[in-house]
């Protein structure tokens, strides 16, 4: 798979976030979850510490934890500046301000970096992009996807991977981000909610 870390600009979300962003409840925590493009998130990490099942898939997972970390230390204090200069873009309700979200985004980094090698050999960590996903179908019960773009490219096998996929239960989910930029995110739910 082609990709280069030094376009990458790894960014990760702590498990809080990911609870908000897509609504999540305990049942959706009990179910066998896909995330994609989760980068350097915590979410995986956290999720195996209380015993639950996520797997998470993404081309940056082809890199060793060190390549990731250099990457993350090389982009950090951009991402940050650039922040700064567009905090009015924001919209600060669960994190406060751009310290906080610095401090958040490291400690989910850290978190995952702590735990990549170990959660690659247990195959929670799987290097993957789009159109084709080294996953059975139906494999999931819920899949997350924090950039709607992603899910919007090939929605078909992103949701073959999902266990009785109904697409009236797509929910879309907005989350305005830094600059002018807008991330969707898109949440696929069989619950029907």
């Amino acid at each position: 798979m082609p990709f280069e870390l030094e376009k990458v600009v790894p960014w990760g979300r702590s498990f809080e976030e990911y609870a908000s962003i897509f609504s999540l409840t305990i049942n959706d925590l009990n179910k066998e979850i896909l995330g994609c493009s989760d980068g350097p998130a915590s979410f995986n990490i956290e999720m195996k510490r209380n015993g639950r099942v996520c797997t998470s898939v993404d081309p940056i997972y082809q890199f060793t934890d060190v390549e990731i970390k250099k990457r993350i230390t090389e982009s950090f204090d951009e991402v940050l500046s650039q922040t700064r200069k567009n905090k009015n873009e924001f919209i600060w309700k669960n994190i406060k301000s751009v310290e906080e979200l610095g401090k958040t985004r490291k400690n989910a980094m850290e978190q995952f970096l702590a735990d990549f090698e170990l959660g690659k050999k247990e195959n929670r960590y799987i290097a993957g992009a789009l159109p084709r996903l080294n996953l059975k179908n139906q494999q999931f019960d819920l899949a997350l996807c924090s950039h709607f773009l992603l899910f919007s490219v090939c929605p078909e096998l992103f949701h073959k991977t999902l266990k009785n996929y109904q697409p009236e239960y797509l929910q879309i989910r907005q989350a305005y981000l830094a600059g002018r930029y807008r991330f969707y995110d898109a949440r696929v739910n069989q619950d029907g909610r």
